[in-house]
């Protein structure tokens, strides 16, 4: 393994000691629905966020923890991927992470241009129904 990722993000103060979003306000932002901010919050991906009057409040670098958050979704991590990235170790390097899901994704790749290959020959051979397609029997 590597060294360790570079990649970790902070949750808390953005340096001006601020934290003055509120989870509504993060959302409407970022296009999150409150109630996956809060997830993400139970699911420690977001660290310790402070609270003022029992709500929680956010950051600049909070707010930068749930866009990494949303593009590493978008990229097809899962949530326990992405905490691996946001609190890394020796078994959760971004490289190594990075490959893995790029392996994956290569892998489904194939499996999907085979089953598109095979319902493409489907529509070429015209028949009318599946038992009688000769492409989908050789299949069966």
């Amino acid at each position: 393994m590597g060294s360790k990722s570079n990649m970790v993000l902070h949750a808390g103060s953005g340096g001006d000691g601020t934290a003055d979003m509120s989870i509504g306000e993060v959302a409407a932002r970022l296009g999150l629905t409150t109630s996956s901010i809060r997830y993400y919050d139970g699911a420690g991906l977001l660290g310790v966020l402070p609270r003022i009057a029992g709500q929680r409040r956010f950051d600049e670098a909070s707010i930068t923890r749930l866009r990494f958050i949303k593009i590493a979704q978008s990229l097809g991590f899962t949530l326990d991927e992405i905490r691996g990235v946001l609190h890394p170790t020796e078994e959760h390097e971004w490289a190594d992470l990075v490959a893995a899901k790029r392996s994956e994704l290569v892998s489904a790749r194939k499996q999907i241009d085979a089953m598109l290959g095979m319902l493409d020959e489907s529509l070429e051979c015209g028949c009318e129904a599946f038992d009688k397609c000769p492409v989908l029997a050789a299949e069966l």
